[in-house]
C-alpha cells in the first residue's frame, strides 16, 4: 500500500504543480517607448494615457521634455491613445499644466473621439505619434 500510496501522491503533485504553473502565467506583454510630436516638433504639455481596446487596461505615462514616455508589462493588444492635461506647470514654461494645449487638437484630449492608436507587441516596441489631425 505505502508504494501505491507514494504513487498518488506524487501524481497529485505532480497535477498540482502544472495547474498552479499555468495559472502564474500572465497574456503576453510588452513594452513601450514612445515619443509624441506635434507639427512634428516634440510634445510634452500633456500626460499620455493609454487604453487596450479589448481588455479595458489602462496605462498612462509623464512625457519628458523632449516628449518621450516609456510603459512597461502593456498587455499585447491595440491601445487608444488620448492626454490628460498637466496638472503641474512647467517652470520652464508657466502656461504648462494649465489645461487643454489649444494647439492639439480637441479629440486628442477624449478617450472615446481619439483616432490616436498604437500596437503592442511582445517585447520591446517603439512608436513616435503625431498629434496634429
Amino acid at each position: 500500500m505505502s508504494v501505491l500510496r507514494a504513487v498518488t501522491v506524487g501524481v497529485l503533485v505532480t497535477v498540482l504543480a502544472l495547474t498552479l504553473a499555468g495559472c502564474t502565467q500572465g497574456p503576453p506583454v510588452g513594452s513601450l517607448e514612445g515619443k509624441l510630436t506635434l507639427k512634428g516638433q516634440p510634445f510634452s504639455n500633456a500626460r499620455v494615457n493609454l487604453i487596450n481596446q479589448k481588455t479595458g487596461k489602462a496605462l498612462a505615462a509623464e512625457l519628458a521634455p523632449d516628449g518621450s514616455f516609456r510603459v512597461e508589462n502593456a498587455e499585447v493588444g491595440t491601445y487608444v491613445v488620448f492626454l490628460a492635461p498637466k496638472t503641474v506647470g512647467d517652470p520652464d514654461n508657466p502656461a504648462a499644466g494649465s489645461g487643454q494645449d489649444p494647439n492639439v487638437p480637441p479629440e486628442c484630449y477624449d478617450q472615446g473621439a481619439s483616432k490616436l492608436r498604437v500596437e503592442i507587441k511582445p517585447g520591446p516596441n517603439t512608436a513616435t505619434i503625431e498629434l496634429a489631425p
